[in-house]
């Protein structure tokens, strides 16, 4: 199970990791926490989710599921100035303070009953990044319990970094899932407009990290103790 703030998020962290289990029998549940209404330059909220909820359900078709949209809206659009986007949740910076909301979250994970969660790294300097790491932890306090064998991952930074360097715990070979991650990255068309070098930059990540554990490619995280 995946919790991605953005629409691109999973794929761009954690692709080649989905990709693998998927071809190992796993089932991967596909989370955009926010809207991602701000993800595309010059354009209108309600036009930026349109065209960024089809490029998550395309890259969620590659892995064999359909992404769940919890609609956030993202910290660009400050609380209290919600009304005048379209309708979705509360502010993901609101979040993690709100019963509703990270029961919500809570019983999302409990629906499903991952065996591994994936999301973002709490020290990730991107707010939007940082909210969601903070929701999906204190929903996976809650359902430790329940689901004893769940365990939490996180991984690294995104483009603003983090003010803690990060070191990972567990690492995943992605030597023969790099393609599969690439194509799935390749379907955000609006994200690799924007930033050209987001696909270049994703494969270097992945021999960094291999690098740092002797695999050719990896993928790295840090699993929750």
């Amino acid at each position: 199970m995946a919790f991605g703030a953005h629409s691109d998020d999973i794929d761009i962290r954690a692709g080649g990791t989905a990709a693998k289990y998927v071809d190992k029998g796993y089932g991967l549940v596909y989370v955009v926490v926010t809207t991602s209404a701000s993800g595309i330059n010059g354009l209108s909220p309600n036009g930026s989710i349109k065209i960024r909820h089809g490029e998550a359900r395309k890259a969620a078709k590659l892995y064999g599921t359909e992404p769940v949209f919890l609609d956030f809206h993202q910290c660009v659009y400050p609380p209290g100035k919600t009304d005048r986007l379209p309708k979705g949740n509360i502010c993901i910076s609101q979040a993690s303070d709100n019963e509703k909301t990270i029961r919500m979250v809570t019983n999302l994970i409990l629906k499903y009953k991952p065996e591994i969660i994936l999301t973002h790294c709490t020290d990730d300097l991107h707010e939007d990044h940082y909210h969601t790491s903070a929701l999906v932890y204190i929903a996976y306090k809650r359902i430790q319990k329940t689901l004893t064998s769940a365990r939490l991952w996180l991984w690294p930074s995104g483009s603003r970094g983090s003010i803690i360097e990060f070191k990972p715990n567990k690492f995943v070979d992605i030597e023969n899932y790099l393609a599969a991650k690439d194509r799935a990255i390749k379907e955000h068309k609006s994200q690799c407009a924007r930033s050209p070098r987001l696909r270049t930059i994703a494969i270097k990540n992945a021999k960094f990290w291999g690098n740092k554990c002797r695999f050719r490619l990896a993928e790295a995280f840090i699993e929750v103790k």
